[in-house]
């Protein structure tokens, strides 16, 4: 009789702690379950200074604008499109006085001033391939250029063999001058040049 009891009451605390197992087990799954929030945020990578996608890059507040020398403008748009090549506000500033400094050639070629027309004209045709993110913002392409300076450098050499024949030396050697600051390589303006210095030399000592 008391192992009939003894053997019950085994088996009763055997079940009890089972239940309290299986409780237990229940209460720990639960604590990891979606039920709690999680901070997702946390988990969220923070990208670097120097990893920054582009349209997070940082953008000039104040572009100082020069003018009158126009490879230094070219120059200094370059230098700032190298810091900010995302920056769109940037790139339509450039290609603006790029535009704006073809306009002053145009207007300078047709007022006959072909040598400094001829002298920008130069500049945007050296400079062109610097332009190649915006130049479909450009109201002219390289075709134009390279057109208007072999015209403007043609004209330069035309005149000056024209005033050179009507005897006008100094005016013959600005515009041969003129040419060589674009074209200092050209043998035949450079020989015109030492040809009409000289004459102008000689009658000088009469």
């Amino acid at each position: 009789m008391n192992y009939f009891h003894t053997t019950r009451r085994f088996f009763t605390v055997m079940i009890f702690l089972a239940l309290i197992f299986t409780g237990c087990a229940q209460m720990k799954t639960g604590t990891s379950s979606s039920n709690i929030p999680v901070d997702r945020a946390a988990h969220k990578p923070v990208l670097e200074p120097s990893k920054q996608t582009p349209a997070q890059e940082s953008i000039p507040i104040k572009r100082p604008h020069v003018t009158g020398d126009y490879q230094k403008t070219i120059d200094f748009y370059k230098s700032e499109q190298a810091k900010y090549p995302y920056d769109q506000t940037l790139t339509k500033d450039y290609a603006r006085n790029v535009d704006e400094m073809k306009d002053a050639a145009d207007q300078e070629y047709e007022k006959e001033k072909y040598t400094s027309a001829c002298k920008t004209y130069s500049i945007l045709a050296k400079n062109y391939s610097a332009f190649k993110t915006f130049v479909h913002m450009l109201s002219f392409n390289r075709s134009d250029i390279n057109k208007k300076l072999n015209d403007c450098k043609s004209i330069l050499s035309k005149k000056g063999f024209q005033e050179y024949r009507e005897g006008n030396l100094n005016e013959a050697i600005a515009l041969w001058q003129g040419y060589l600051t674009i074209d200092p390589n050209n043998a035949d303006i450079r020989k015109a040049v030492n040809t009409a210095t000289l004459q102008q030399k000689n009658l000088q000592k009469k």
